[in-house]
């Protein structure tokens, strides 16, 4: 499928890969030298080996793979999902490449691992949302709060009327109430009032461990589950469009916020029930939706390289502050 001449040019041509020129090695064809920040490539004339390693983080670096890759993560998708496709697209890339040689590197390994890259997320969307999740590849994995830090803006629908057990559209309606007496001035006012410094209560529906277990866990099996509040900011909440039973909400906010505690705690100001029945998070951090890789984009590595590259500075830049 892919034919190395044509892939190291690809790969040259946008910075991902130079050849360092160092000490000459007899080593067989085939491997791309790529950079790394301790890089286990060395080349002369398009000759190069990998030194084994047991850390898949370290074999990405020693790939030129550190780095950070936006995705519109698509409706259905769990977060893990975009990471095993990432790592899929970019193993089997690599494996064009090396032939023979990676799988002897990975043989080599004291540490048993079926993987050649390490990837991983921060940040996780619920299958059903979409938008920003940001995907580490190599040492970018083992400090993904260095480049989450900031604040991460939704844009969300909510609709009045009725409740659901997991405050999204996912789960079984719970309660109902009458929304016709719900006004925008109304709506408007009780955002003002859940804007700031607030406390909430997070979804039992959530990843929140209660006693060593998760608490969704818990709520799926039938277990009561309380959830103890905790005190998140509301930077600003801008009501986009308000077409009863329906309203649209654009939110910006800081870590450890939940959109449907939002919501429902939004309905019961305003007098009614509610939950959350779509979400886009359009940010994260500096990092945001424009540009980002479609689902289409997950299964071609030139698209992956070419966003690692887009945000090459930027790691960099907060990979030297952390």
């Amino acid at each position: 499928m892919y034919q190395s001449g044509s892939r190291l040019t690809f790969l040259l041509s946008i910075g991902v890969v130079r050849l360092q020129r160092t000490r000459r090695v007899s080593v067989p064809r085939g491997i791309i030298p790529v950079r790394g920040r301790q890089s286990l490539m060395e080349s002369t004339s398009k000759r190069a080996r990998i030194e084994a390693s047991g850390d898949p983080s370290t074999a990405s670096t020693s790939l030129g793979l550190d780095g950070l890759v936006v995705v519109n993560k698509p409706s259905g998708w769990t977060s893990f999902d975009v990471v095993a496709k990432i790592r899929g697209t970019l193993e089997r890339m690599i494996r064009a490449e090396g032939g023979a040689q990676i799988e002897a590197v990975k043989r080599s390994r004291r540490q048993k691992n079926k993987f050649l890259l390490k990837v991983g997320h921060g940040g996780t969307l619920d299958p059903a949302a979409t938008g920003v999740l940001v995907v580490g590849v190599g040492s970018a994995t083992k400090t993904m709060h260095h480049f989450l830090s900031g604040s991460k803006r939704y844009v969300t629908v909510a609709k009045f009327g009725e409740v659901t057990d997991t405050l999204d559209g996912e789960g079984q309606v719970v309660d109902t109430r009458d929304y016709k007496g719900v006004t925008r001035e109304v709506v408007e006012r009780a955002l003002v009032e859940l804007t700031g410094d607030i406390q909430q209560v997070p979804p039992a529906h959530s990843a929140i461990r209660k006693d060593g277990k998760r608490s969704y866990e818990r709520a799926r099996a039938g277990e009561e589950v309380v959830m103890d509040p905790r005190t998140v900011t509301i930077h600003s909440i801008v009501l986009n469009r308000f077409e009863p039973p329906e309203i649209e909400l654009e939110v910006e906010c800081g870590g450890g916020t939940y959109i449907r505690s939002l919501i429902r705690d939004l309905a019961e100001k305003v007098g009614t029930v509610g939950y959350m029945k779509r979400l886009v998070r359009t940010k994260q951090g500096p990092l945001v939706l424009d540009g980002a890789l479609e689902e289409a984009d997950l299964s071609d590595p030139e698209k992956i390289l070419l966003n690692l590259k887009k945000h090459e500075a930027y790691f960099q830049e907060r990979s030297q502050e952390s």
